[in-house]
């Protein structure tokens, strides 16, 4: 069997942002324990397999204790082959993202971080219901620099309300200054059910399209690659195991609501914290649903997601398919054809949707 990417899901928050509607709980920290209990009895169904890449994300992992992540690491070595694994992410906020515990995902093996910083306008930050200071978070990156981190990203959301051009370029400077290896810019969306939705918050598409390409230019200026719609490295610090996704390469996802794409099925695990622990405590699985893809799905779920890809798709392979909107992209100027290779422009990212409905 080939190797695997391994996502991790910790499902604990000390609080919920307002534009936040990933399944995560801010009253359940007594249950940690027991939720170890059952992330290592999943990841039991999956012993001996070799590991490429690992990402623990959530929620908030740093709000373990340095206990829990002995322990949660400890695990994952002693259940997988780790001998041939390469990056290993954790998601951290910088209110929790004391010197104990990112030494102590330093020492199981995890290499590199991602911070959540969405904005370095104080208002913002406070508006969302962020716990850090623009101040600590700089002390923090500053700090997981200091320990050894070589390989950091930085989350940032565009768009909120009340954002302007001056204010996000402020923000991308402040960033570029500190020069992170990695930097993921996301448009703020307006789930159904979140604080920021019942507040009545809209986004402006016009505004977020031009904040978009302003990131875009500015990051390519600093030397960054433009290589996925949301993602911009340093040269050849790509994120490995997200590649993995747009690469329809093989993912196990342990966790409450977590996914996994594995011996051609999609799976999905129930987003009920007690469902969850209660299945894994009887040894079962707690699957939501598995969607088995055919050959041919399989081949058209591939090209679609390589198209959020910089380095595009064979375009002979693009051809037989007859998607209307594909050649439309190239005479708008919003894909290029280059040695064979077609791939979006930036601006043709902002209007991929489009061209993604003809693939469904």
């Amino acid at each position: 069997m080939g190797e695997i990417g391994l996502y991790v899901h910790i499902p604990f928050c000390d609080k919920r942002c307002t534009y936040c509607d990933f399944v995560t709980f801010t009253d359940q920290h007594s249950n940690i324990d027991r939720y170890l209990d059952a992330l290592i009895v999943e990841m039991g169904f999956y012993r001996g397999r070799a590991l490429s890449t690992i990402f623990i994300g959530g929620g908030t992992p740093t709000v373990l204790t340095v206990a829990h992540i002995d322990r949660l690491l400890s695990a994952i070595k002693s259940t997988f082959d780790t001998s041939g694994l390469g990056e290993a992410t954790v998601e951290a906020n910088p209110e929790s993202s004391s010197e104990d515990r990112l030494r102590a995902f330093q020492r199981g093996g995890i290499n590199r971080i991602s911070f959540g910083f969405q904005t370095a306008n104080p208002a913002q930050l406070e508006k969302i219901g962020r716990l850090h200071t623009r101040e600590m978070f700089f002390e923090r990156f500053n700090l997981a620099r200091s320990i050894g981190f070589n390989n950091i990203n930085i989350d940032l959301i565009f768009g909120f309300d009340g954002q302007d051009a001056a204010d996000w370029n402020d923000t991308l400077d402040r960033v570029l200054a500190i020069s992170p290896e990695h930097i993921s810019t996301y448009a703020l969306k307006v789930e159904p059910g979140t604080p920021m939705h019942r507040s009545g918050v809209m986004v402006n598409d016009d505004l977020q399209a031009d904040l978009y390409i302003a990131a875009s230019n500015c990051f390519r200026d600093a030397g960054y690659e433009h290589y996925e719609i949301s993602n911009f490295s340093k040269p050849g610090l790509r994120s490995t195991h997200n590649s993995r996704y747009w690469l329809n390469q093989e993912t196990v996802g342990v966790g409450v609501s977590s996914t996994s794409f594995i011996n051609g099925e999609r799976r999905k695990n129930t987003g009920a914290l007690p469902a969850y622990m209660d299945a894994l405590s009887k040894g079962t699985l707690p699957r939501q649903e598995v969607n088995a893809l055919t050959p041919e799905k399989l081949a058209r779920e591939s090209l679609m997601l390589k198209l959020r890809l910089s380095d595009g798709v064979p375009y002979s392979e693009l051809e037989p398919l007859n998607l209307p909107m594909v050649p439309v992209f190239l005479r708008r100027g919003l894909a290029s054809l280059d040695k064979g290779l077609y791939s979006l422009t930036p601006q043709g990212w902002l209007l991929s949707n489009r061209l993604y409905q003809d693939f469904l």
